[in-house]
């Protein structure tokens, strides 16, 4: 079996009796910057930060593959209505160092005599989750510390 990668329970790999694998990949990465007006002149530029990272890719889920589309959008479903953030993997390499957390699934789904689910192309819209903020608990520390009350 070839593994490809994993985003929480989906497991990407492909052989002879079993395909998931993402497609179409596209990553978005941007920087922040606030413009501060000044009078008679040209606003001045301040680099704020780097935005937070989007990925976006499709799965093909076919039972002539091997692989139970419902099953698998069960999974994608549940990490979506959780809230759940999670490494995506590829490669056998983390894409950040970052979790994820699956903002979206657009799917496009064929039944087999209306009722079974035998194909669907989800697409995924992943942002990456940036824990590294740690100055709000550190602030409610404080205040425990210090017994203020707000």
């Amino acid at each position: 079996m070839a593994y490809i990668g994993y985003f929480g329970d989906v497991v990407f790999s492909v052989n002879q009796d079993f395909m998931l694998t993402p497609s179409n990949f596209e990553r978005e990465a941007g920087s922040r910057w606030n413009d501060h007006n000044l009078i008679l002149h040209k606003p001045t530029s301040q680099f704020a930060g780097p935005e937070l990272e989007k990925i976006k890719f499709k799965i093909i889920l076919d039972i002539n593959h091997g692989v139970d589309p419902e099953e698998q959008l069960k999974i994608l479903r549940n990490i979506r209505d959780t809230g759940i953030v999670l490494p995506l993997v590829i490669n056998s390499t983390p894409i950040t160092n970052n979790y994820w957390r699956l903002d979206s699934i657009r799917e496009s789904n064929n039944f087999y005599n209306g009722a079974v689910l035998i194909h669907s192309e989800p697409e995924l819209s992943l942002t990456e989750y940036d824990d590294s903020n740690t100055i709000e608990t550190e602030f409610d520390d404080l205040k425990e510390i210090l017994g203020w009350l707000f």
